[in-house]
C-alpha cells in the first residue's frame, strides 16, 4: 500500500509539475510580428527559396510561399536572388523583397492569415478578400461638417496602396461609412495595412481593432 502511494504521489507531483510549466508558458502568438528585425541579411545570387529560409529563421515567423502562382510568371525556387535587406523590420524586407523580384514583370505581395504569412501574386491574392468593419465613431464630429470629416477619412484609408481601390479603376478595394463605422471590403494584407494606419482613430477597447468576415 505504501509503495502504490509513493507511485500515486509521485504522479501526482509530475502532473502538477507539468501543468505549472504549460501554465507559465507564453501562448502562442495569433499574428506574426511584423515589426521584427531581420538582423544582417545580404544575400548574393541567394535562390529566392533560400532567402525565404533566411526570414523565416531569423524572425521565427510562419512564412508560406504558394509557388503555383508564382511559376505561371516564372518565379521558381531557385530563381537568384541578390539584395540587401540588412535591419530592415519584417514588413519591410518583405515587400522590398517581392518587388525586387517581381521587379516590372509581376506584381508580387503577401497575406497574413492567423500566425502564417503567405507570399503570391497580386493577381492570386484578389481572389482572397475579407470585409471589415473599423469603429471611427471617436474620430467624427456630428455637425454640418461631418461629411467633410468622413471624406478626409476614407481618403486617408484609400491612400493605403491606392490603385488597388474601385473608385480608382482599381478591382478589389471598397470602402463606405455607417453610423461612424468604415466598412471595408479589401485584400487581407491591404486590411493590415488599414489597421495600423487607423490605430490612433480605433478606440483601444475595441478588442482586436477592426472586426472581420472573410467573403
Amino acid at each position: 500500500m505504501r509503495t502504490h502511494a509513493k507511485v500515486a504521489a509521485g504522479c501526482l507531483a509530475s502532473l502538477f509539475i507539468y501543468v505549472l510549466a504549460a501554465a507559465s508558458a507564453e501562448p502562442p502568438a495569433l499574428v506574426p510580428d511584423m515589426h521584427k528585425n531581420v538582423g544582417e541579411m545580404q544575400v548574393r545570387g541567394a535562390a529566392f527559396s533560400d532567402v525565404i529560409d533566411k526570414l523565416r529563421d531569423a524572425t521565427n515567423q510562419h512564412i508560406f510561399v504558394n509557388w503555383r502562382p508564382l511559376a505561371a510568371y516564372r518565379v521558381t525556387t531557385d530563381l537568384p536572388v541578390t539584395l540587401d535587406l540588412s535591419r530592415l523590420p519584417l514588413d519591410e524586407a518583405l515587400n522590398r523583397l517581392l518587388q525586387h523580384v517581381g521587379g516590372a514583370y509581376v506584381r508580387l505581395g503577401y497575406t497574413i492569415d492567423l500566425d502564417t504569412i503567405t507570399i503570391t501574386t497580386a493577381a492570386d491574392l484578389e481572389k482572397n478578400t475579407s470585409t471589415r468593419v473599423y469603429d471611427v465613431r471617436a474620430a467624427i464630429k456630428d455637425g454640418p461638417d461631418r461629411a467633410k470629416n468622413v471624406d478626409a477619412i476614407i481618403r486617408r484609408v484609400e491612400g493605403v496602396d491606392p490603385l488597388s481601390w474601385k473608385e480608382s479603376g482599381g478591382n478589389i478595394g471598397s470602402i463606405y461609412e455607417l453610423g461612424g463605422q468604415l466598412v471595408v471590403t479589401q485584400a487581407p494584407e491591404i486590411q493590415h495595412l488599414i489597421a495600423e494606419e487607423l490605430r490612433d482613430l480605433v478606440p483601444a477597447d475595441h478588442g482586436e481593432g477592426p472586426q472581420g468576415v472573410s467573403k
